[in-house]
């Protein structure tokens, strides 16, 4: 029994403890995705995107959180990121866009 109240203590840690910056400044999208015309099978297909969907699902009580560098092109890149993750089946109120100078050029996405 004590080995077994151990492991989900370990599981609970393991779910809420920051694991390090990745975690803080989300994770980046790559730019070949803004380099061709998107469609729904594009999107799903990008790693970074589809892990930050399949989290959410996991715990819809989430938020994603899309992070943009400053600039025109990245505020209609994310603007457009939130459009496609709502298509996906996430709540335009599940999805928290913001300006982060630790984005720099590139979009970035953070499940919280």
């Amino acid at each position: 029994m004590t080995r077994m109240r151990f492991g989900i203590i370990a599981a609970v840690l393991w779910c809420v403890m920051p694991v390090g910056h990745a975690q803080e400044t989300g994770t980046a999208v790559p730019s070949s995705l803004w380099a061709a015309p998107r469609s729904a099978a594009v999107v799903v297909a990008e790693p970074v995107i589809a892990e930050a969907v399949a989290a959410w699902h996991a715990q819809p009580r989430r938020v994603i959180v899309v992070r943009h560098g400053a600039g025109e092109s990245a505020e209609l890149q994310a603007g457009e990121l939130r459009g496609w993750l709502v298509a996906l089946g996430v709540p335009a109120d599940a999805i928290d866009v913001r300006l982060s100078e630790d984005a720099g050029d590139r979009l970035r996405l953070l499940v919280r």
